[in-house]
């Protein structure tokens, strides 16, 4: 005997399931043909159905949910049937499933647009049981119900072959009747970023001072006060960590902006991000983005180089000028009284992956050999002053003799050579490499700056 597969439409969005009336013979089947039998006169059963809670009360968006329909009773047989005769029929079922949405969570709740999501049902024919699973395709908030038709009776070839006949009637019967499940809920969200990766620094001396600002946008709205955006996984071989600060909500319009600080950067070989910033709602994630820590790394190639006339000038030098005089150091309030020949050069910085050192680091203090140089990274270059000094001695700052000395002739600066090998930090990194191997030489006027 085969079971037969039917679809029906009703005028609501509802998604059916049916396989027909299963209904199967029980009574002994003679050898010879069977005479055609009378189509049978319809009788009606009441029919209870439930609907399990959906295994989850908040999905995202795009992520299956299910309930399980079942018919848990069968009662008020129109006409009676005996028990005897009830355990002698075959039963048949057809389910179906309403579905209904709203945008909001107080709005009110219609049929769901086509296209606003899937729904499948897993069985029917001979199955008092169904599970329907649902995937929205939009946020919002979901009813669900579902109806399943029992056919009762028996059938031999898709004829009443061998059939009941209630003494009431003297008519063979097939007993229909339907039920309905209450509705059950549950909600789809989903939570988008922007930036999208987000790209951020670090600053080991000062952490949150280096940061992106970044806008979680939370459909529906109304869970925005519910989201967090503070969980960061780290990926599969990665080494970067960041932190969420600053954090403000705007529950009107279901948006949250805070700032994503790096903590350590993220893994050379991974230059698409390696943590993973999470967007959840309870246990529930919501929204993923990854997260590049990008660090300063190494002085970049090619390297600056210089040849020409430098014109020998006085300079008052201090902790707090540039060129920056750390050696001696000076009491507060001297300066140091030099005679200069100098170049300024533009020296690249590069990140973990190579590239130009990004613009979060713009306004960056370098330093070198852990001393501030009062300057500044900016578009991933810092201006380095480099050359010969002859000095003079030290006064106090805005006295006479200072002024006296930036007014007067230049000191004659010996002609000199010398190599530097400098520590180079930007916000607590050290570059690696950073000034090595830069020769230095001054000859009659003439500065030569060379640098493999």
């Amino acid at each position: 005997m085969k079971i037969i597969g039917k679809k029906i439409q009703r005028s609501r969005d509802t998604a059916v399931l049916a396989l027909g009336a299963a209904l199967f013979m029980v009574a002994a089947v003679q050898l010879h043909p069977a005479p055609q039998a009378a189509s049978p006169s319809t009788g009606t059963v009441t029919v209870t159905a439930t609907l399990s809670a959906f295994a989850k009360s908040l999905i995202k968006v795009g992520t299956a949910d299910t309930a399980t329909a079942s018919v848990t009773g069968l009662s008020e047989y129109n006409p009676p049937i005996s028990a005897e005769d009830e355990s002698a029929v075959g039963k048949g079922y057809s389910w179906s499933a309403t579905v209904e949405f709203s945008s909001t969570a107080n709005g009110a709740y219609s049929p769901a647009p086509q296209g606003t999501y899937t729904l499948t049902l897993s069985s029917g024919g001979v199955d008092a049981s169904t599970v329907i699973t649902v995937t929205p395709k939009v946020a919002g908030y979901w009813e669900v119900s579902a109806s399943c038709q029992v056919t009762v009776g028996q059938l031999l070839a898709g004829t009443f072959a061998t059939t009941i006949t209630p003494a009431a009637t003297g008519t063979p019967l097939a007993w229909v009747g339907t039920g309905t499940t209450v509705t059950e809920k549950f909600t789809s969200a989903i939570v988008t970023f922007s930036p999208n990766p987000i790209e951020t620094g670090a600053d080991k001396s000062n952490p949150g001072a280096i940061f992106a600002a970044v806008k979680a946008t939370v459909v529906p709205a109304d869970l925005t006060d519910s989201v967090t955006v503070n969980t960061y996984a780290q990926l599969p071989g990665g080494t970067g960590s960041a932190q969420t600060s600053a954090a403000s909500r705007d529950l009107a319009n279901g948006t949250i902006s805070f700032h994503v600080d790096g903590l350590a950067g993220t893994a050379p070989t991974m230059p698409n991000g390696d943590v993973k910033l999470e967007a959840k709602d309870g246990d529930t994630v919501l929204g993923t983005d990854l997260v590049i820590v990008e660090i300063p790394a190494a002085i970049g190639t090619p390297h600056p180089t210089f040849s020409g006339k430098v014109t020998p000038t006085n300079a008052a030098l201090s902790a707090s000028t540039v060129p920056a005089w750390f050696n001696p150091p000076l009491p507060a309030g001297d300066v140091e009284l030099v005679t200069e020949a100098t170049t300024t050069l533009s020296v690249p910085v590069v990140n973990q992956f190579g590239k130009t050192l990004g613009s979060e680091y713009s306004g960056q203090m370098i330093y070198e050999n852990g001393k501030a140089t009062n300057v500044a990274v900016n578009g991933g270059k810092y201006p380095d002053v480099v050359g010969v000094l002859g000095a003079e001695g030290e006064t106090t700052a805005g006295s006479p003799a200072e002024r006296n000395w930036l007014a007067g002739n230049p000191l004659a600066i010996p002609n000199q050579s010398y190599t530097q090998n400098i520590p180079v930090e930007i916000a607590g990194f050290t570059l690696d490499p950073g000034v090595v191997n830069r020769a230095v030489n001054y000859n009659n006027g003439t500065l030569t700056i060379t640098w493999p």
